[in-house]
């Protein structure tokens, strides 16, 4: 993860996402930061009192199993709010979320920001609908693995047709 510090960079991001639009509450102090594939930009017991508006690029969003197994809730591709949940409940992340290709995000403290945002009715509008979306995406059981050869190894264990005995290693029971 790498921080941005070119403000024409950073004006532009910005812009690109009207982030105007979603805030009362004006002069935020928006940062602008950059994952690289396979980076993580949230992770279970990490306390990160940060909100992140991904930009640009793909994220994966999934939970460790007690097994072991990866459980894939959502891949989003493009604008997408983190720390959502967070700001809600201030407690440290539950799931994995990662960078799939290059990330850009925009960064606001909730440290400085949290009581002033809760004040915000257009704020306020924009997490209740993206913890609806989220919960109906949890509800409706649409989880998504990231690839095809992840779902069908996932159905083959449930299946007890194979079994995990290593780091990408399978045996055929």
């Amino acid at each position: 993860m790498k921080q941005i510090k070119d403000k024409v960079k950073c004006e532009r991001a910005i812009e690109k996402l009207e982030l105007e639009k979603e805030f009362d509450t004006q002069n935020l102090e928006f940062q602008i930061y950059q994952y690289e594939k396979g980076e993580l930009l949230c992770q279970p017991c990490n306390s990160d009192d940060r909100l992140q508006i991904v930009i640009e690029g793909t994220v994966n969003i999934y939970h460790i199993r007690d097994d072991g197994s990866k459980y894939f809730l959502a891949m989003n591709e493009g604008i997408y709010l983190l720390g959502d949940m967070e700001f809600m409940n201030p407690a440290p992340c539950i799931y994995f979320v990662e960078a799939v290709s290059p990330v850009t995000v925009a960064v606001l403290s909730l440290k400085k920001y949290r009581n002033v945002l809760k004040q915000d009715v257009k704020f306020m509008n924009l997490i209740a609908s993206t913890l609806a979306a989220k919960l109906g995406i949890a509800a409706n059981g649409e989880s998504v693995s990231a690839s095809l050869k992840d779902r069908i190894l996932n159905h083959l264990e449930d299946e007890k047709i194979v079994a995990k005995c290593g780091k990408g290693t399978y045996w055929l029971l």
